[in-house]
């Protein structure tokens, strides 16, 4: 970490490519293992994305076609939020993380509604405002999933994060920690500017986005099993053993393995 005062006030962003050129390049070299597992997953989703095309179009429900349709739209918006918070964690702005992650978890209470509730897709799709009066903010729809004996205790799960990272969305304390080093005089705080470089976070949300990742695959990939099973299976036992390796680096993974969530 280097002095405000040391940087060239002509080309500030310049300046600061430079240092998160170097971020990026500690950041990969700390946190290799989790970022290679990160990048196995994210293969996987890819692959799951582009799955859609293999799926059958004729002889489905108009609200059944709408599901799929929000579920691949939710798909996309996930993986983009979790490649953009991949970008920022190894440049080093671990606290402009959060809102990222919360969005991933937006989209994920509504890829399990829409699979729940399909027709409430068409809503979501063709009637947004109306879909806005209805079901403003998650609390409703983690409601209604809760009743769902298999889904309750991922909603509970799911409500936690969402609380955790709401906090540090928001322009609190808590959520400005990561700006902050403690200074060598009493009492006073260096305050960081543009990325940094501090291990512990790294881990730690390098642990956090396979989390997510893995929640976000095992979600959308709840309705295409059947099809998986027999259009593609060595998916499924590439999920699988990537499930068992990650469970083996301690980081929690809520609900039921892939291969028992049938729909």
């Amino acid at each position: 970490m280097r002095r405000l005062s040391e940087v060239d006030r002509s080309q500030v962003n310049k300046e600061l490519d430079g240092d998160e050129t170097r971020f990026r390049e500690l950041s990969l070299q700390e946190a290799k293992n989790e970022l290679g597992m990160f990048n196995e997953v994210m293969n996987l989703f890819f692959e799951l994305i582009l799955f859609n095309e293999k799926l059958p179009s004729t002889c489905v429900a108009e609200d059944a076609k709408d599901a799929r349709s929000a579920q691949v739209i939710l798909m996309v918006d996930i993986f983009n939020c979790l490649r953009a918070t991949y970008k920022l964690l190894l440049d080093g702005y671990y606290g402009q993380l959060a809102p990222l992650l919360r969005r991933v978890n937006e989209c994920l209470l509504r890829i399990l509604f829409f699979q729940a509730f399909p027709h409430k897709a068409t809503l979501y799709l063709k009637t947004p405002r109306k879909w806005q009066k209805e079901y403003r903010g998650e609390k409703r729809l983690r409601k209604e999933l809760k009743q769902i004996d298999e889904l309750s205790e991922l909603m509970g799960e799911l409500q936690k994060k969402y609380s955790q990272l709401s906090e540090l969305t928001h322009a609190t304390i808590s959520a400005m920690v990561t700006h902050m080093y403690p200074s060598p005089q009493e009492g006073t705080t260096y305050l960081s500017v543009g990325g940094t470089f501090h291990p512990t976070w790294l881990h730690a949300y390098a642990k956090s986005l396979i989390m997510w990742t893995m929640l976000g695959l095992k979600a959308a990939a709840r309705p295409y099993y059947p099809a998986l099973c027999e259009l593609d299976p060595k998916w499924l036992d590439r999920a699988k053993e990537l499930e068992q390796a990650i469970g083996a680096l301690m980081i929690p993974i809520s609900g039921d393995n892939l291969q028992n969530n049938r729909p």
